[in-house]
């Protein structure tokens, strides 16, 4: 049963995460696995995500074909966010996967296109609320590969398949490693990413694309800011350009992210979820207005329920945040009684709202910039109210915290440390994550300065404090960083 429990890292964000992961596409054009001209045409159309493009080229039954066209309508399905659609989408998947079995292709391509289209199964299943299922298809694209490897350890296209596997694995918490461990899944995140820059040091075909994948690992997985140039050599196509916009919101690269949303906007991407992220843009540019009519569009085009709770809550912050306490109040309630606590926004949303309490604005102005990497904006927010006396200790120290994560944002160690220090000093166990985040980041950037006696005290130190929102996040965070030393 604790095979459910890979789904636990991709509930921070639900579309960001599976776009990660698909991420690895393209293995079909490796050393010893070719495209024909049709073929490469049509896996152009996926990474513009044409539909029209790929319509033409779904009769085909080559191995190559069933596989990008696998590609592409499991990440329209994940897109879209339509429940109603998964049924067709899986009548269709396991018809291609039978062709694929059918078919005259040989190992060890036979195997890697099995296990990655298992993979596209998995996270299928996974983004409609079938854990189980999930589970087991990854199980069986892990025995696949690694029995591959054995017979094949030369062909480089299982070092995607493998270094994700593992990536996946290290994920998965303490308590539920001795079941990994009997099913025979080994592995750790630190060891996915050195098979995945295995890949690139090759020169193979898909650098571009494990290049982003990685990408999309550091930001959400690692959160440590790492983005690579090499990407921007090359003419984006939407999907690139849709997956670069959530790797710049993610490392508080707001200037960017709204470039990239403004391309994507004007040359076209049909997915509703790309409002929610221009939603997330203009909020955390303090352009209020704007925010709101993009995450309102969101929610009048989705199909889905994912981040519908979150987007009524951000509009109801855009309003608090623009003095309307009227409309503010409009949609603290329709939050309340619209979507579910499926992604993690969706959670911190519900969360929020069961504190039946409007935020403090200035805290969530400053929290907001930061987020964006307005910097300037929010420290001079900090310094026109340093001396602003708040009514509730919680909001004191938060005030501290935002203090600490804008210093940090800025390379200010030594304030940022100072501030994490008094975070910690002044947070009583009350379920706050002010306190064990700081613990974190002092252990980050203890452990980035090699003083591992410090980095070891406070990463050991964030497992102390329990029932706070984001434990199983920050100790996972934690984990790994302590393996690292």
């Amino acid at each position: 049963m604790a095979l459910v429990k890979f789904d636990l890292f991709l509930n921070k964000v639900s579309i960001p995460a599976y776009l990660f992961l698909f991420l690895t596409i393209h293995a079909g054009a490796q050393e010893t696995i070719s495209f024909t001209p049709e073929e490469e045409t049509a896996y152009q159309s996926f990474w513009e995500m044409d539909e029209n493009g790929m319509e033409t080229f779904f009769s085909s039954d080559t191995p190559q074909s069933l596989y990008i066209a696998n590609l592409y309508t499991t990440l329209d399905l994940i897109l879209w966010d339509d429940p109603s659609q998964f049924d067709a989408w899986e009548e269709a998947w396991n018809e291609r996967l039978q062709k694929l079995d059918k078919s005259d292709v040989k190992d060890p391509e036979k195997t890697f296109f099995r296990a990655e289209m298992l993979i596209h199964g998995a996270f299928a299943h996974l983004k409609f609320g079938h854990e189980l299922e999930a589970g087991w298809l990854l199980r069986q694209a892990w025995q696949r590969t690694i029995n591959s490897i054995e017979q094949f350890p030369g062909f480089k296209p299982h070092l995607k398949t493998v270094g994700l596997l593992h990536v996946l694995i290290g994920t998965v918490p303490d308590k539920y490693s001795w079941l990994l461990s009997l099913l025979g899944m080994e592995g750790s995140i630190e060891e996915g990413l050195a098979e995945l820059e295995l890949y690139i040091q090759s020169a193979g075909p898909l650098t571009r694309e494990v290049t982003l994948l990685l990408d999309m690992i550091h930001a959400y997985l690692l959160s440590n800011g790492h983005y690579s140039d090499s990407v921007t050599l090359y003419a984006p196509t939407r999907l690139e350009l849709f997956v670069k916009l959530l790797v710049h919101l993610k490392n508080s690269n707001g200037t960017a992210a709204l470039e990239s949303f403004r391309h994507l906007d004007r040359i076209g991407f049909r997915y509703p979820f790309l409002h929610y992220l221009g939603g997330e843009v203009y909020l955390r540019k303090g352009e209020y207005p704007l925010a709101a009519a993009q995450y309102e569009k969101f929610i009048s085009r989705s199909r889905g329920i994912s981040h519908i709770r979150d987007a009524h809550y951000k509009v109801f912050l855009a309003y608090h945040l623009s003095d309307d306490p009227v409309n503010a109040q409009k949609y603290f309630d329709l939050a309340q009684s619209e979507g579910e606590a499926r992604s993690e926004a969706d959670k911190h949303a519900t969360r929020s709202l069961k504190t039946g309490k409007f935020p403090d604005p200035l805290i969530m102005k400053i929290r907001l910039l930061t987020d964006g990497g307005h910097y300037r904006k929010a420290d001079s927010l900090v310094q026109a109210k340093r001396e602003v006396q708040f009514t509730s200790t919680s909001d004191s120290v938060e005030f501290i915290y935002r203090q600490a994560r804008l210093a940090h944002q800025q390379d200010k160690l030594r304030k940022a440390i100072s501030l994490y220090k008094e975070v910690i000093d002044r947070s009583p166990e009350k379920g706050w994550y002010f306190a064990p985040n700081s613990c974190l980041q002092l252990g980050l950037i203890f452990s980035k300065h090699d003083d591992h006696e410090q980095a070891e005290y406070y990463l050991k130190k964030v497992r102390t404090y329990s029932k706070h929102a984001y434990k199983q996040s920050l100790d996972h965070k934690a984990r790994t960083a302590l393996n690292k030393l």
